[in-house]
């Protein structure tokens, strides 16, 4: 029972230490010059080797970040005059993929190569970490590191990279893409008087909650993915108009409202094409 409580006891100690690097590193990380204060995750010193945050930085230094979790993977890009850089980092895998597009003979054309990391990347409160060498080796960053002032400079030209503003990202979606609210009925007779009443004045919301039978009422589609009658009718519609008339499908009706984008109400579909737009504004020739 003493052995069992004392290797206890001296797991504890062991686990209150190793918690302790993350607490009393401060580590101070420069971008070109300027100080980054990171919201929530420091940089740490595990194993040897300074990690740091990976969104926080390559945010500013200009590039879009995006996180697979299915795959535990990290996209980082970059674009510049016709070419995009993505580099994918893996959690707890040292290979990382350098995928560079460009504009060849028969369009948009990639080439992808590899490198290994010196240590793989590692989550740490939910974010994703990776040792800095792989940051100078991945991005082509100069990278230093004082030891005596625990402060790490990130220097990179990044004066021609491509801006993805969130204005973009709305005249993207305006011009590829459909926003609606939609109420959908098997019912004939109630898809009619929802629309009458929509009509007259009823409050759109209301009718959603009074007659739709689905749970989703919102819905981002573009070009292709309805069924031609309901894309020609949301086509005819100015924002805010709702169709005089049901929709009929298959399965039943639908009475629509047609909605514009807007940069509060939109952001995580702003987030989820913004790579998309990335290749566009770097002059890609995308189909």
């Amino acid at each position: 029972m003493k052995k069992i409580i004392l290797f206890i006891l001296s797991l504890t100690v062991a686990l209150s230490a190793f918690s302790a690097v993350y607490a009393k590193d401060e580590i101070t990380v420069r971008i070109n010059g300027e100080a980054l204060n990171f919201a929530d995750q420091e940089p740490v010193i595990l194993n040897d080797r300074t990690m740091v945050p990976f969104r926080a930085i390559a945010e500013a230094l200009g590039c879009i970040v995006e996180w697979y979790p299915e795959m535990k993977e990290v996209y980082v890009a970059f674009g510049m005059n016709q070419k995009v850089k993505i580099v994918v980092f893996a959690v707890e895998q040292q290979q990382i993929r350098l995928i560079d597009y460009f504009n060849g003979e028969k369009g948009m054309e990639q080439e992808i190569n590899s490198i290994r990391g010196d240590v793989p990347p590692t989550i740490i409160n939910d974010r994703t970490m990776i040792p800095l060498r792989s940051l100078a080796d991945s991005m082509g960053a100069d990278v230093s590191w004082d030891g005596a002032s625990k402060t790490v400079d990130i220097n990179l030209d990044n004066s021609g990279f491509v801006s993805v503003t969130d204005d973009d990202c709305l005249k993207y979606l305006a011009e590829r893409y459909y926003k609606v609210n939609y109420i959908f009925t098997k019912d004939e007779d109630k898809a009619n008087t929802a629309a009458k009443k929509a009509a007259s004045g009823t409050n759109f919301d209301d009718l959603i909650n009074e007659y739709t039978e689905d749970e989703n009422y919102t819905y981002v589609y573009t070009e292709g993915e309805m069924i031609p009658a309901f894309s020609e009718a949301v086509k005819n519609l100015a924002e805010g108009e709702v169709a005089q008339t049901p929709i009929k499908s298959e399965d039943g009706y639908f009475v629509v409202k047609r909605l514009g984008f807007d940069k509060a109400a939109d952001e995580a579909v702003i987030d989820d094409i913004r790579l998309s737009v990335l290749f566009v504004n770097s002059g890609l020739e995308v189909e």
